[in-house]
């Protein structure tokens, strides 16, 4: 899918990243969550579903001239770090201005932390804390195992978090490529710790000021196994609304983000669910 987030486990991110998770990526629910800890799929994904895959699938075709074979190009992908603080730097900052020095988290499946690049790396969440604004910003781009998509149901995860009052708001939606694209308002406590948990407004109304914040994440889950989510952390100084720096549809941008979903991540499944 910190961020709801199989994404964040699928989506760490909102049911306590993701996975939004980080997105997870993060996970749905809290026997998911201590399976997957950190995040699988973050989350959730980045242009249009449609121009997302067309532009997965399409290449630039080589002219063939006098009978040669077309010529073929060896060029290694940008590492997916340089992706993201590409990315979150074009989406992020043409609202909030300086974001501040990166912060990352680099983990396997299971949330172990390794570097980035391995080949078993599965979930990375970007994190900045902008000196003004919202209170943190996450990017997270993560893969699960496809077949893992059926097992942890989003719309289950929402109608979970709505009646546990765990969420303000979510919602779930299928793109046309089969793609979901979940949106969630939630209050959170623990920001920036490896313990963040989602709060109903009666707990947070309970805390001392500062304790708690909102988060609004974007995630997307797609068929080939990627999970992208996008999130900002706003101040928990309203309890009736909080005060967006990032538009929605910017957050949407970013989780839809084309090469975004094209990022080199391991696919590994997620181990069998228990209770422990």
């Amino acid at each position: 899918m910190n961020d709801p987030d199989v994404t964040t486990l699928l989506r760490e991110h909102l049911t306590d990243e993701p996975a939004l998770t980080r997105t997870s990526a993060d996970v749905i629910r809290t026997a998911r969550r201590q399976t997957a800890r950190r995040g699988l799929v973050a989350g959730g994904a980045a242009a249009l579903a449609v121009a997302a895959v067309v532009a997965l699938g399409a290449g630039v075709p080589t002219t063939v001239r006098d009978g040669a074979a077309p010529a073929t190009t060896t060029e290694e992908p940008p590492p997916v770090t340089e992706v993201m603080e590409s990315v979150a730097g074009a989406g992020f900052g043409a609202y909030v201005g300086e974001l501040g020095e990166p912060q990352w988290s680099v983990n396997t499946v299971l949330g172990d932390p390794v570097e980035a690049g391995a080949p078993d790396a599965q979930h990375y969440l970007l994190s900045y804390r902008p000196a003004s604004g919202p209170t943190q910003l996450n990017l997270s781009v993560g893969g699960f195992a496809p077949e893992d998509l059926a097992t942890y149901d989003f719309a289950d995860s929402c109608r979970h978090q709505l009646e546990q009052r765990l969420a303000k708001s979510c919602t779930v939606r299928t793109l046309e490529d089969g793609s979901l694209l979940m949106t969630t308002v939630a209050l959170r406590s623990g920001i920036g710790t490896d313990a963040p948990r989602m709060l109903t407004l009666e707990e947070v109304a309970a805390l001392p000021p500062g304790e708690a914040s909102w988060v609004r994440v974007v995630s997307l889950s797609t068929p080939d196994g990627m999970a992208v989510d996008a999130a900002e952390y706003a101040p928990a100084d309203r309890l009736t609304a909080a005060r967006w720096t990032v538009p929605l549809d910017a957050l949407r941008g970013l989780a839809l983000d084309p090469d975004l979903r094209a990022a080199e991540v391991a696919h590994a499944p997620m181990p069998a669910i228990t209770d422990e």
